[in-house]
């Protein structure tokens, strides 16, 4: 009967082989992916000769030996014809010696811990350690020789989870406890392994994959052209004391003074300060031109130019700063041109046979932006984003064109424009209040400094290429720049790098400056004679600097012409020794943010290289950075949305002005990723942000989860699947547009919670896709000021080329003030050298009218401060992993090399090139055939790939598989002849990696190179992690996949920190103006 268990019969197998139906070997695991056969001797005690059996199909295994009084652990494996019948396995053959290693090497692993935790009923995951509890109990078990307290098991443990776990479940302690009920298995490395026990299915969290996204009534008006069907409209109370927002027909129009001054806007600008008359509003006809208040000459080439302040056309007096309406050329299908007046004047040109002087009348422009203009056009369905008699100021002028010249001739009429709330409802009837950048297609408060320059002659009005003067820069760099403080200058416009320098004085009377070189550490060891290698920190950090003995003098003309204006130029350095650089996470982003430390003295003179010492003194003088005080001595509160790892959280706290308080992902092993490494509570939400956002708008929010006002900053990064140019070209799926329609939910989190700042994170290709700019529609009509861009990573000290779209927005404020507008913050100095750059990003082209120019791309075309991490230099600390090939090496088999175990069956392993510091330095599991691939491909050239081999040696033994025969397949259709194969690449060390996904992959067409350019593997889950931007600290939990997963799905923490000091600055630079307003974070409730 086989379905009596206490009827079995059991024979031994000795010389035994375990394949697959293709007869390719395999090693026994805890779950087959393929069905397994086993070949060999079968005997009934080991003196007999026995009995050959070939392909018998095995059903499961089990291990034995398991008691404290056996000495070692074996294993049985099940005939899956014949349930009764089990073989125990004995030697294996020789070529199968190295899987039978590693079966054999992992019962030995589960048999001592379940012995230890029958020893030690206290026992924890972490006494797995290098030089831990585990570690002595099996010195004392096998004797001081077995040389295995160094060796760190915790990592053993993480590999080989489920299998671990798989053995023990069904087993009892002594005292009938169930072993799996020890707190040891609490861990969450072993939730695959229970999951998959209980026969749960497996999901990435608590997805739903046919949920809906929750949205407001609002929101579901912006997003249902595109996502209709997947999303669900819930009404919601609208709470009076958040009622602020205006409604796009009552936008505010604020009144901007300047610095120190209750004047206004349009107090400054007398001329508009009332409303015109319909007589002054007429279509002129141009009969009578008479131009007043001639203000000079200029003689130019094509003639004089005489410039006047203002002119009459048929009785309308039009002045320099005035507004007016520009004929609309017929070829164009613009609504409407309307312009700032920014300079009258006439062309004095003698023309051929003609004696006198021929005048033509010119203007120049400033063009104001309609809503059709402006990347709001692509918003469809909706008819209100903006105030259809709102404009929008810009600096677009046409002064660096071929044909800057405006005929007179092209005024229709003369408009009014108002910058308060005194615009009527009236024809030709206009007010601005939002600045757009025609070049970002981005929106801003107004400010000053939009439409004036301002010096100490007075103001006078700004177009879109004023270019400073010498004088009006160096009081900038004057006022800017105090004795003490550090500045990042370009020596020479043809080095890439910065040069950083401490100012030692400024002299203005002599127009000299002294300053203090601060080289870098790296070109400081290149010159120096000897260096004391404790003085040195491992690895080596790229914004190291040293105090250098060095000053030089040099023009301040000539200092402020290098320094080119100071635009992103911004810079900390301070003091900090070995021990707070280690502890320091703003320190370890290798200069993101243009962060800079120093704790060594250079002497030029006998190129020597000294510690500084008196600590304490050093360290008041040049202090960590400073994060701007908000009231109360508080915190901004954070709701870090589809947070995965927490990186983007965390990499904002390291600013220390703001801390995560929600996090929400509905990724299992991700949230505890994000709990292992925070420092403090956090209310982290493993639930679908719909399934919260119906609760709260319902009137029934979980306990923990935020009411409104509490958050002031949101961080997201949307899933990225329906967006990205990797997943393919079909982005109409029922998953992709589900998961693409989570835009929506966060828009319904601004909504709902209106924050004061969303700095969200995505692929670049979103710009391209409508879903990006309905979403920036609905931020302008929610009065939020936007900014947008596409950054490389790799700017910003990471080593690797992803290119990701950035935006980032700052609600405006929402009554009238005299004063200041909150800026939004800058975009942060760029910090990394690019060492190559081809990432476009834009609109759809053919879309593009006269005046609008769409595409943006952030680059450091200036230059930086640091050099650019390659990918040897990111994790060159990493020892290699133990991946050597087997005995049957003229066969092309290669296996991981882990020691053999003898008959006593000592928990050993030759462990001579593993690294204890990194547990998670361990790869994904790979097919044999795979691995044979992955073992041939050479290693020079660098970026050697699978057709590099095969071009070499087509007959090469690891090619002999059915997938690279379907690969040739593939490789030799001239349909695919334009696309690029990059199957089975190898890292180029001294280059950037590729962008990192979800899944560790080789092969197919999307695969980034992902083989370890020296040893023949792919890149490990450590390597993977610090290319991504993680600190080597960082713990990752789940398994081997779920570890990539979270990588992939990380937004790299080195820009966010740099974004969040840059609003970290401005927010000081407000704080220092002492002027009210009223769009200040409130901290307090």
């Amino acid at each position: 009967d086989d379905d009596d268990d206490s009827d079995y019969a059991e024979f031994l197998i000795d010389h035994y082989t375990i394949y697959d139906k293709r007869r390719s070997l395999q090693e026994l695991t805890e779950q087959f992916a393929v069905p397994l056969y086993i070949s060999g001797t079968l005997k009934q005690n080991p003196n007999e000769v026995g009995v050959r059996v070939s392909g018998v199909q095995i059903g499961y295994f089990s291990i034995g030996g398991l008691d404290r009084s056996d000495h070692a652990a074996w294993a049985w494996v099940n005939s899956e014809t014949k349930k009764n019948l089990w073989y125990r396995l004995g030697k294996p053959r020789r070529e199968y010696e190295g899987f039978a290693s590693i079966f054999e090497w992992k019962c030995g692993l589960v048999k001592h811990l379940l012995d230890f935790l029958e020893a030690h009923p206290a026992a924890e995951l972490a006494d797995l350690r290098s030089y831990g509890k585990f570690g002595k109990f099996l010195q004392q078990l096998h004797g001081q020789n077995a040389n295995v307290d160094s060796h760190n098991f915790l990592r053993d443990v993480f590999v080989h989870a489920k299998f671990i776990y798989w053995q023990i479940v069904d087993l009892t302690l002594s005292g009938q406890t169930d072993v799996d009920s020890h707190p040891f298995w609490l861990d969450g490395c072993f939730d695959a392994a229970k999951r998959d026990m209980k026969l749960k299915p497996r999901s990435k969290g608590n997805w739903n994959p046919d949920e809906k996204t929750i949205v407001t009534p609002l929101v579901y008006s912006f997003f249902k052209a595109l996502y209709g069907p997947y999303l669900k409209v819930i009404n919601y109370e609208e709470n009076p004391q958040n009622g602020e927002f205006p409604s796009s027909r009552n936008l505010p129009h604020t009144n901007i003074g300047f610095p120190g001054q209750s004047v206004s806007i349009a107090e400054t600008m007398t001329s508009r300060a009332q409303p015109l008359g319909s007589s002054e509003l007429r279509e002129l006809n141009h009969l009578r031109t008479q131009f007043q208040e001639h203000l000079g000459t200029v003689h130019r080439p094509e003639g004089s130019e005489l410039t006047y302040a203002s002119v009459i056309i048929d009785d309308v007096v039009i002045a320099t700063g005035d507004f007016v309406e520009l004929e609309v050329p017929k070829d164009e299908k613009d609504p409407l041109r309307i312009g700032q007046v920014m300079q009258l004047f006439e062309v004095a040109a003698v023309k051929r046979n003609i004696d006198i002087p021929v005048r033509t009348a010119y203007f120049r422009v400033l063009w104001l932006y309609h809503t059709k203009k402006t990347i709001l056009d692509y918003v469809c369905d909706i008819e209100d984003v903006t105030h259809e008699q709102e404009l929008f100021y810009s600096w677009h002028c046409e002064c660096r064109t071929g044909n800057p010249n405006q005929p007179l001739q092209s005024i229709v009429r003369k408009v009014h424009v108002t910058f308060d709330r005194s615009c009527l409802d009236l024809p030709h009837h206009y007010f601005v209040h939002r600045f757009y950048d025609h070049h970002g297609a981005g929106f801003q408060d107004l400010d000053p400094s939009h439409i004036y320059v301002t010096s100490k002659d007075g103001h006078r009005l700004r177009c879109g290429h004023y270019v400073p003067s010498t004088t009006e820069l160096c009081h900038k760099f004057v006022s800017n720049h105090k004795p003490g403080s550090f500045i990042l200058l370009q020596n020479d416009p043809t080095h890439t790098l910065y040069c950083l320098y401490k100012i030692e004085s400024v002299d203005t009377s002599k127009g000299i400056v002294h300053l203090r070189m601060m080289p870098r550490l790296e070109v400081v060891l290149m010159d120096t004679v000897a260096v004391r290698r404790d003085l040195i920190l491992d690895p080596m950090m790229e914004n190291e600097v040293v105090y250098s003995a060095t000053i030089i003098t040099k023009d301040l003309d000539e200092v402020v012409r290098m320094w080119d204006g100071g635009e992103n130029r911004w810079c900390h350095v301070e003091f900090a020794g070995e021990t707070e650089v280690k502890k320091s996470t703003t320190l370890r982003y290798h200069g993101a943010g243009n962060f800079f430390f120093f704790n060594k003295h250079y002497d030029p003179q006998t190129k020597q290289l000294y510690p500084i010492s008196n600590v304490s003194k050093w360290c008041l003088r040049y202090p960590p950075w400073q994060p701007p005080t908000l009231p109360g001595n508080k915190k901004l509160c954070i709701m870090d949305l589809f947070c995965g790892g927490g990186s983007f959280g965390r990499a904002f706290e390291d600013a220390g002005f703001a801390v995560t308080e929600w996090a929400v992902d509905v990724d299992e092993p991700a949230m505890r990723t994000h709990a292992a490494n925070s420092e403090r509570p956090c209310h982290r939400f493993t639930t679908s942000i719909n399934v919260l956002m119906k609760e709260a708008l319902t009137g029934r929010p979980r306990a923990g989860w935020p009411k409104r006002g509490d958050i002031h900053i949101v961080e997201a990064g949307n899933p990225c699947q329906g967006y990205s140019l990797l997943t393919g070209a079909n982005k109409n799926t029922p998953n992709s547009l589900r998961k693409s329609s989570l835009i929506a939910s966060l828009a319904t989190v601004l909504e709902y919670y209106r924050p004061r700042y969303l700095l969200m994170e995505n692929v670049t290709n979103l710009i391209t896709m409508e879903a990006f700019a309905q979403f920036i529609g609905f931020l302008v009509r929610f009065g939020y000021q936007v900014r947008w861009g596409s950054e490389d990573v790799s700017h910003y000290g990471v080593a690797q080329l992803q290119a990701t779209l950035s935006l980032k927005n700052r609600r405006s404020r929402i009554t009238p003030t005299a004063g200041y507008a909150t800026p939004i913050s800058n975009y942060p100095t760029v910090s990394g050298v690019v060492l190559r750059w081809g990432v476009w990003c834009g609109m759809d082209k053919s879309r593009q009218e006269p005046h609008i120019v769409l595409p943006f791309v952030h680059s450091n075309q200036g230059g930086s401060s640091t050099r650019m991490l390659c990918c040897q230099l990111c994790y060159a600390d990493c020892r290699e992993c133990d991946w050597e090939p087997a005995a049957s090496e003229r066969q092309g088999k290669y296996v991981r090399r882990i020691h053999i175990p003898s008959q006593s069956s000592i928990l050993t392993e030759s462990i001579g090139k593993q690294d204890p510091r990194y547990p998670d330095h361990i790869v994904a599991p790979v097919h044999p055939w795979e691995q044979r691939i992955m073992n041939a491909i050479p290693t020079t050239p660098e970026g050697a790939d699978l057709e590099y081999l095969y071009q070499m040696n087509p007959r090469h033994p690891a090619l002999d598989c059915s997938w690279v025969e379907t690969w040739l397949q593939k490789h030799r259709d001239p349909r695919l002849a334009n696309k690029s194969f990059r199957d089975y690449t190898r890292v180029r060390p001294g280059e950037l990696s590729a962008t990192l996904t979800t899944h560790m992959r080789v092969h197919d067409y999307n695969s980034a190179p992902a083989v370890h350019w020296r040893e023949g593997r792919l890149l490990s889950v450590h390597e993977a992690k610090v290319l991504q931007g993680f600190l080597p600290e960082d713990r990752l939990e789940g398994e081997v996949a779920d570890m990539y997963r979270i990588i992939g799905n990380a937004v790299p923490r080195a820009p966010v920190f740099a974004y969040a000091v840059m609003l970290g600055e401005a927010l000081k630079e407000r704080s220092s103006r002492k002027v009210k307003d009223e769009g200040t974070i409130m901290v307090d409730k």
